[in-house]
């Protein structure tokens, strides 16, 4: 078993890649709060970055209620608004025709006077005559002013007429009619 050849010992080879650079083991302390340093200005980057995103979805929430509510509030006038008119539009011709009966009222109301004094000065030379027993002779006019007299006295033919409501629908006849 000799090869002659001297003995060696034997050592195993490095596994690890040789380093183009010598790299001591202790770092100086500048290249540690270097490194620490974008590190710190990374989270407060990032911290800033969440910050200013919390602030923008708040304001977005904020002006999205704000324009709920006003939008809200301008629907709910014009809306108001719009079914007035409508109301009023629709009303127009009923409240015509209500101004058309309340003339047309006092209208027949002034010939009533009229009529109803011819009516009742013929009722009373009709009585005479069946009392007497013949046509009594008189002053036609003088009899019915003396009527219509006795009428205006008349606390039910006195005055304006009247038009009674209930409470609840005095203003909106107030309205239509102008009260």
């Amino acid at each position: 078993m000799s090869d002659n050849l001297p003995w060696k010992t034997w050592t195993p080879d490095d596994l690890a890649p040789p380093q183009a650079e010598f790299v001591p083991m202790v770092e100086p302390e500048e290249t540690i709060i270097e490194e620490v340093e974008p590190s710190l200005e990374q989270q407060l980057a990032q911290l800033q970055m969440q910050a200013h995103e919390q602030g923008y979805q708040a304001g977005i929430a904020e002006g999205r209620q704000q324009g709920h509510e006003q939008g809200y509030q301008e629907g709910l006038a014009q809306g108001l608004e719009q079914g007035l008119a409508e109301a009023k539009s629709q009303q127009a011709p009923i409240h015509a025709r209500m101004q058309q009966l309340v003339s047309e009222f006092q209208t027949t109301l002034d010939a009533l006077d009229s009529v109803i004094a011819s009516r009742l000065m013929q009722m009373a030379l009709e009585a005479a005559r069946q009392v007497i027993g013949q046509t009594p002779t008189v002053d036609n006019s003088a009899l019915i002013k003396q009527i219509q007299q006795l009428l205006q006295q008349e606390p039910l033919f006195s005055g304006k007429p009247q038009l009674r409501v209930h409470p609840d629908d005095l203003q909106r006849v107030d309205d239509m009619l102008g009260a």
